[in-house]
Order: structure tokens, then sequence, then C-alpha cells
């Protein structure tokens, strides 16, 4: 599981440094654009946030689900 949730990060950091990337550029920008990029970071997180919620509920010992308290 180690490598499953480094990769996960490694990606998300990967894209989030794109995005910022796009938000900095000395370029016009488009109307809407910026909340367009925006909105790109908050899905990103996202998607981050459920890939590392199943990693960490799989490897949970007593089978509980993300977001609730395991059993014991």
């Amino acid at each position: 599981m180690h490598s499953e949730v480094l990769h996960t990060l490694d990606t998300h950091l990967q894209r989030l440094t794109t995005l910022r990337g796009d938000l900095v550029a000395k370029r016009s920008i488009a109307p809407g654009e910026r909340l367009r990029i925006a909105a790109d970071a908050m899905t990103c997180a996202e998607q981050c946030a459920r890939i590392l919620s199943r990693l960490l509920a799989s490897d949970d010992p007593y089978g509980g689900a993300p977001g609730e308290p395991a059993t014991r």
C-alpha cells in the first residue's frame, strides 16, 4: 500500500503544480480561466481524497469504511 499512497500523492502534486503554472503564466488569461483552474484544482483534490480513502480502508484490518471508525 505504501507505494500506492506515494504514487497517488506524487500524481496529485504533479497535477497541482501544472495547474499552478497555468495560473502564474505570463500571458493574458481568458475570462473565466482562473475559475476553471481553481475548479480543476478542487476536482483534483477530491479525486486524490477518494483514492487515498479507498487505499486506507482496504488496509484497515478491522474493515472500517472510509470516514467511519473501525470496529474492534
